[in-house]
Formats: structure tokens, sequence, C-alpha cells
């Protein structure tokens, strides 16, 4: 929260809700609100406003603008898409676009590139909705975003009476209800939260729904996987065997291939010795079923205190949870709520040093770069690889054309013997032919000399 000149802000500054992408996926870009007025210039509209800073380039900018760059009245929170393009914002603002005379909070939706601010929350025709409407997360690309709403308006049909998730597809345009079952019958229950994996296949989201899966007892709020490619839904918040938590569970992430989903729950039998009773941050595996509590010591002890968020990496390894209490790890005398980072596939729990909930952001772009430099050390290895596969090819064409050079002296050598040959051989002749040339020309004057003497 600094102005482009490195000015910090004069006003309280803060992330959105725990399941908002805050951060593009390199961690180059950073969405956060603001009540600082020096941000900007110009900032006068004695509201808070929703900002972007570019870490690299040093720059901060307004979000909540209308197409012509014009301040808004209001703003709330929202996500920003992995390449930080795009954004998507709840606002009850009236101007941010024309003929937006609903009276309902709209989600908003900003390219930071044309700078076009557009009504997210709307139908496919451009019905804006008649429900309150709050912000979700996009897709790696940006092409889809979810989001909630109450709005009935938006698709047809869709008479469940509560909050749905929805999901546009951002090139097409085209708008889908994701909290319904497998053969689309929708959720008899309001859903929020949803979070996309990167492609956009899985959405994660809660609902207090019962008919989304069969034997959904319906005592509290679940967590749920809607596959948007078969239509599968399945729940998260269960125990490895399948049964249903006993308290309300919350997602806040997934990871990149949606195998693998984050979620807090104050439920006591997800796991064994759950006796804390507190909150406590799970990840459950969608593939194997597994559930694991990942909000406990180093040697599996369960803490005491509650976790109030959970943030997976990108291949759902490593694990970032906040908490409050002094038997995390040893050492932690600060009396204050931490980010924790835990690898799932090596022993231990690191506490990140100077990252509290209020620098959550600062957590989510530390596991972000970790992906990012990864996914580049592997693109460079893959690079090298390839690079590698192109030399020994140039080599082996190298060696083709070494060895084809080598025949070809050969044939030529072979072809200078032969020449030389013929010429010693021709030599030969000659010398041969002069030789009895010149012994014939010496035998005819003797004959002449002996015809003279006999006469």
């Amino acid at each position: 929260s600094q102005t482009s000149s490195g000015a910090v802000g004069n006003g309280r500054s803060g992330l959105g809700a725990e399941h908002l992408q805050v951060a593009s996926s390199t961690g180059r870009y950073v969405l956060f609100w603001s009540d600082s007025t020096n941000l900007i210039a110009n900032d006068t509209n004695g509201t808070r406003d929703l900002f972007v800073r570019d870490t690299l380039l040093g720059v901060t900018q307004r979000v909540n603008t209308n197409s012509s760059g014009a301040q808004s009245t209001s703003a709330s929170i929202g996500s920003i898409s992995g390449d930080g393009r795009m954004v998507m914002f709840q606002s009850l603002a009236t101007d941010l676009v024309t003929g937006d005379a609903n009276g309902q909070q709209d989600v908003f939706l900003k390219d930071l590139t044309t700078g076009a601010t557009s009504i997210l929350s709307s139908s496919s025709s451009g019905v804006q909705s008649n429900g309150i409407s709050s912000a979700g997360t996009f897709s790696a690309s940006g092409r889809y975003a979810a989001f909630t709403s109450a709005g009935s308006n938006l698709v047809t049909n869709d008479t469940n009476g509560v909050a749905d998730i929805f999901v546009r597809d951002l090139a097409t345009g085209s708008l889908i209800i994701a909290s319904s079952d497998r053969n689309g019958v929708l959720a008899n229950g309001a859903s929020s939260n949803a979070v996309m994996s990167q492609e956009g296949r899985y959405v994660a989201f809660n609902s207090t729904a019962t008919n989304l899966v069969s034997g959904d007892g319906g005592t509290t709020q679940d967590v749920f996987v809607k596959d948007l490619q078969t239509g599968e839904v399945r729940r998260a918040s269960v125990t490895a065997t399948g049964i249903e938590g006993n308290g309300a569970s919350s997602v806040t992430s997934i990871s990149a291939d949606g195998r693998f989903v984050g979620f807090t729950s104050s439920a006591s039998n997800l796991v064994a010795q759950d006796t804390n009773s507190a909150t406590d941050a799970f990840v459950k595996d969608m593939v194997t079923g597994d559930l694991i509590r990942v909000s406990t010591t180093s040697a599996g002890a369960q803490l005491s205190s509650g976790s109030s968020w959970v943030s997976l990496s990108s291949d759902g390894r490593k694990v970032l949870f906040t908490n409050s209490g002094a038997d995390v790890v040893s050492g932690d005398t600060n009396s204050s709520d931490d980010v924790f980072l835990r690898d799932l596939r090596r022993v231990g729990i690191s506490q990140m040093s100077g990252m509290v909930v209020a620098n959550q952001v600062s957590a989510g772009i530390t596991l972000s770069l970790a992906d990012t430099y990864r996914n580049e050390l592997l693109s460079y290895r893959g690079g090298i690889g390839a690079t590698t596969s192109r030399l020994q090819s140039f080599l082996a064409t190298l060696s083709s054309a070494d060895i084809n050079y080598q025949a070809a002296s050969s044939r030529i050598m072979d072809a200078d013997i032969a020449s030389e040959a013929a010429d010693v051989v021709r030599l030969s002749i000659l010398q041969r032919t002069g030789a009895e040339l010149l012994g014939q020309a010496n035998l005819n004057p003797q004959i002449a000399l002996r015809l003279l003497q006999d006469a």
C-alpha cells in the first residue's frame, strides 16, 4: 500500500475475504483495499478504494473507476486474475457503468489493460441482477470467473430462492449455475465463496444445501467441488471414509488441478482425536479421499487455538495457515496471529517470520513466488533439455557429414591414385616406344653402311 513514488498510504489498508485471489500467479500484481487518499492523485471520493500494485515497476493503480477512469462513490473487495490483467470486485456504486439502476451490490469486471469496466453479475443478455452479488475468483488465464449472486434473473429457471454460484465464460459471455447437482438440479440451500482450479474445470464452494450429493444429513454448511465438464459433485468436508462433519466448514483454496481442497472447519469428527474445540485447517485429497488436519504441531499434536485461513500451493504440496496459538512452533511468544507454512511431503512446520494475518498478501506472494520459481526452474530445465537435444542432433548431423566427407575424400584419393597409376603406365609406354624408335633409328644407318661396304 504505497504510492508509485514509494510514499506510505495515510490510511488503513487490507485484503479481502479469505477465499479471494489477492495476487497474480507470479506475485507481481497485488490487489488491496485502502482508506488512504494519497496513493494516487485526485483521490477525493472520501471512500474506501481498491488498488493494484505492480511490485516489479512499483506502480499503484486504482481499480474501482469507470471506463473513463473517473472515481467511484463506493467499493469493497475483489479478486485478481492469474495474469494480473482482470479484476472482479463487488460494489454498491451506481456510477461505474451507465444504467446501473438495480439498487443492488453488483460484481464488476475491470480490464486493467484497456481500462474498461463492466458488470459481471448480469445475465448473458446484460440484464442486471435483482439480488445481491459477491465477488469470487478467476481461473488462472482469467477466462472463467466465478461469483455468488442471490439474483433469480441471471439464468432461466432459477427458482430456488437462494444465493447460487455462477460461472461466466468471459470469451463467449455464457453464464451457468455451478451450485447444482450432477443432473442440474439447483441447490436447496445458499451457496458462497467460489474458488476455481487453474483451468476453470473445478469449482469449490460452500453450501448449506442437502441435495447436491446423496447422504447429506443437512446438519451444517459443507464444502463441495463441482466438475464443470462432467457435472459431478463431491463433498470435501467429510472424513476419509465419507462421514460428514458435525460442524460448519468453509473453503478457502483449491490446487491448480482441483485435486486438493483447503478449508477450515469447526467439526470435531473429521479426524481422530480432535478435542481442541477449535476451528482447524484441513486439506482434502479428492482423488484418494484422504483428509489431513494441517493446523497441528510438527509432531501432529492438535493446537489450542483455532485457524481461520488456509491456502494451498498450486500443486497442493505446501500449505499456509493462520493460528494465534503459542504451541504451533517453539519460541512463538508474540501472542498474535501468525502465518505458518507446512510441507505435506515433509515433517515439520515453518513459521513465516513477520507475517501476521494483516500481511496475508505477503504470505500468499511468498507461496506464489515459490511456485513461480519452481515452474521457471522446470521451464529452464526443459529448455536446457531441448537445447541439448538440438545440439546432439546437430552433432549427429556433423558426424554424418564428416563420415560422408571422409568417404568422398577416400573416393577422390582413389581416383587420384588411379590417375597417377595411369600417368605412370603412359610414361612407361612412351619410354619403351621411344627406346624402340631409337633402336630402329640406330639400326637403319648400320644397315646402309653394311650395304655400302658390301658394294
